[in-house]
């Protein structure tokens, strides 16, 4: 099996499961999709993306959203983006370096299900899970607070 097809019938699975909770619970509008990136250089070196919280190195973040480019019908792209937009204002007002810039992609990764759907990078498999581990929870700190402050 090639790794596209693999990656496709991974999405096709997710999308199932992600349709069946939102169908059992209408309450669902954030859908997050946490990855770790994997980056290399020209030389196939990998690529670290990290800065200083409290004097600890830690992971940055990236969201990844999607769209419609790619011919496939999305619906919420807009949506995402202003989601993703406004989450990396709030992000940046509170960790003023953890965010790397929004990845703006065609494919649409099943964020077409719900209206605040993105992709979350922490870090990239340069990162030490340590980097990787505070990087995710200044994000889940200011993700609360965002929510709390936008009900």
């Amino acid at each position: 099996i090639s790794i596209d097809r693999h990656i496709y019938t991974a999405y096709l699975n997710r999308c199932r499961q992600i349709e069946n909770h939102i169908k059992n619970d209408k309450s669902i509008k954030i859908v997050l999709d946490v990855h770790r990136d994997a980056i290399v250089d020209r030389n196939g070196e990998k690529v670290k993306y990290s800065t200083t919280i409290n004097g600890e190195s830690t992971a940055k973040i990236m969201f990844v959203v999607g769209s419609d480019l790619s011919g496939l019908t999305h619906e919420n792209w807009k949506e995402n983006m202003s989601f993703a937009t406004n989450l990396q204002k709030h992000t940046l007002s509170l960790y003023t370096d953890l965010c790397r810039p929004i990845n703006f992609r065609s494919q649409r990764f099943n964020q077409q299900l719900a209206p605040a759907g993105i992709i979350v990078e922490v870090g990239t498999n340069a990162n030490t899970l340590d980097e990787a581990i505070l990087g995710a929870r200044y994000f889940a700190v200011s993700l609360a607070d965002f929510i709390e402050k936008n009900k």
